[in-house]
């Protein structure tokens, strides 16, 4: 996946202050901030629920992509002002919602597969237009 330097830019762009207004900006950034969210947990299941005899190779593949979106959720949370805390509590909502949705069992992971795989290829890869879908909605 590869970083999005509008996603990015926009995100650097508003400040704390400016997140305190309850401005649209702001609110779109916090639902991307959780779409971020929402994929570093559906990368990990992915990652944990992969076949014995692909693990290596799924965790290659999967290891930059959360690494990428766990550093979008929380370069997201910081600019408008959510604590580190609230975001560990998204994600842990994230992950409980998914684990819910499988069962607790690798073996219904297509589930979030069916849920999840395509828009969270679009957050990693064209999180631009996933958060401009935010600010058109907001005004």
């Amino acid at each position: 996946m590869r970083c999005s330097a509008v996603v990015f830019g926009l995100v650097l762009g508003l400040s704390p202050a400016s997140a305190q207004d309850g401005g649209k900006a702001t609110e779109a950034v916090s639902n991307m901030q959780m779409e971020f969210t929402v994929c570093v947990a559906y990368f990990n299941f992915l990652k944990t629920c992969a076949p014995k005899d692909m693990e290596e190779e799924v965790t290659a593949k999967v290891n930059p992509t959360i690494k990428f979106l766990t550093s979008m959720a929380f370069t997201a949370a910081q600019q408008i002002g959510m604590s580190n805390e609230v975001a560990m509590a998204r994600l842990k909502m994230a992950y409980e919602d998914q684990q819910q949705t499988i069962s607790k069992s690798c073996t219904n992971f297509a589930l979030l597969y069916q849920e999840h795989a395509q828009r969270c290829k679009q957050v990693g890869e064209n999180g631009d237009k996933v958060l401009q879908e935010y600010l058109d909605k907001a005004r």
